[in-house]
C-alpha cells in the first residue's frame, strides 16, 4: 500500500486586547493506492476475517476550530469540518 499524506496546520490566538480568542485550522489531503481492507464473512460457518483489494481512496478537507475564553471558568468553542 502506498500513502501520500499532506497536512497543513495553523494554531494561534486571534489578535484581541486580551488574547481570549483562539483558532485552529487544518487542511489535509490523503491518497491511498493499492489499498486492502478486511471484513467479516457473510457465511456463518466461516469465522475468519476476509482481506480483499479495495483499489484506491482519497480523503481531503478542511477543519476549523474556534475557542473563546469567556471568563476564568468558562470557554466556549465550536468547529467545522
Amino acid at each position: 500500500m502506498k500513502v501520500t499524506h499532506l497536512q497543513v496546520l495553523q494554531s494561534q490566538p486571534v489578535d484581541t486586547a486580551d488574547d481570549r480568542l483562539r483558532y485552529d485550522l487544518a487542511i489535509f489531503y490523503v491518497d491511498w493506492k493499492d489499498l486492502q481492507i478486511s471484513g467479516a464473512s457473510q457465511d456463518p460457518t466461516f469465522q475468519n476475517a476476509i482481506v480483499t483489494n479495495a483499489g484506491a481512496a482519497t480523503s481531503k478537507g478542511i477543519e476549523l476550530q474556534l475557542d473563546g475564553i469567556v471568563n476564568d471558568w468558562l470557554t466556549v468553542g465550536g468547529g467545522y469540518a
